[in-house]
C-alpha cells in the first residue's frame, strides 16, 4: 500500500517559512531528508567532566569538584564514591592562622564533634562534607561560608552559642539537616 500524495508545497518546512516567503517559494519547494538537516554544534562546556572516573577522586575539599558541575546522570554516582571514602578528615600538623595576638588553628577533636566536618590541607579551611554531597546552589538561600569557599576563622569555633559549627548546622528542619537526611537516604538505598 502506498502512502497518500503529498499537497503540493507542504512540508515540514514550509509549516514554519512565514507567509510572504512561502507564497514565493510554494512552487519551486525541494523536499529535504531529515539526514539533510545538520543540527547546530554544541557548546563545549569548560571545567566539566564528560566522563566521572570512580578511582580518581579529588579528596581535598578545596580542590574538588561541586557536584552541581557534574553532568546530571553522573552526580549519584559521584555522591556514592565520595560517600564510600567518607568526609576528608586528615590528622596533621594543622597551619596556624593569626587572630589579632593570638595564633589558632584548626584542631583535630573537631571532627568528633562534628562528623560531617572537612579539612583542606590546600587552603586551610573547614567544609561541610553533607553540604557537599546535597546541597543545591540555586534552592538555598542563606548559605554558609562552610559550603562554597571554606571557613578559617577558627576563633569563633568554640564561641559558645555563636559557634560557627553549631550554627552551620542548625535546627532539625535547616538544611543541613536536609543534607544530611539525604545522605543518610542514599547510604540505605541499594
Amino acid at each position: 500500500m502506498e502512502p497518500p500524495p503529498l499537497k503540493k508545497g507542504k512540508t515540514l518546512f514550509s509549516f514554519y517559512q512565514s507567509k510572504q516567503n512561502s507564497n514565493s517559494t510554494t512552487s519551486n519547494v525541494v523536499e529535504t531528508s531529515f539526514s539533510d538537516v545538520q543540527s547546530p554544534p554544541s557548546m563545549p562546556q569548560a571545567n566539566k567532566p564528560s566522563e566521572f572516573d570512580s578511582t580518581v577522586i579529588e579528596r581535598d575539599p578545596g580542590l574538588r569538584l561541586q557536584i552541581c558541575e557534574y553532568p546530571v546522570n553522573q552526580r549519584d554516582e559521584v555522591r556514592r564514591a565520595h560517600m564510600n571514602l567518607g568526609p576528608y578528615q586528615p590528622k596533621l600538623e594543622y597551619l596556624r592562622s593569626s587572630f589579632g595576638k593570638q595564633n589558632r588553628r584548626f584542631q583535630h577533636i573537631w571532627f568528633k564533634q562534628f562528623s560531617c566536618l572537612e579539612y583542606s590541607p590546600s587552603k586551610d579551611k573547614g567544609y561541610c562534607f553533607s553540604y557537599f554531597l546535597f546541597d543545591q546552589p540555586n534552592k538555598s538561600i542563606s548559605r554558609s561560608a562552610l559550603v562554597d569557599e571554606g571557613f578559617n576563622n577558627w576563633k569563633r569555633v568554640n564561641d559558645g552559642s555563636k559557634c560557627v559549627f553549631l550554627l552551620h548546622v542548625g535546627l532539625a528542619s535547616s538544611s543541613h539537616s536536609c543534607c544530611v537526611i539525604s545522605h543518610d537516604n542514599l547510604k540505605k538505598s541499594s
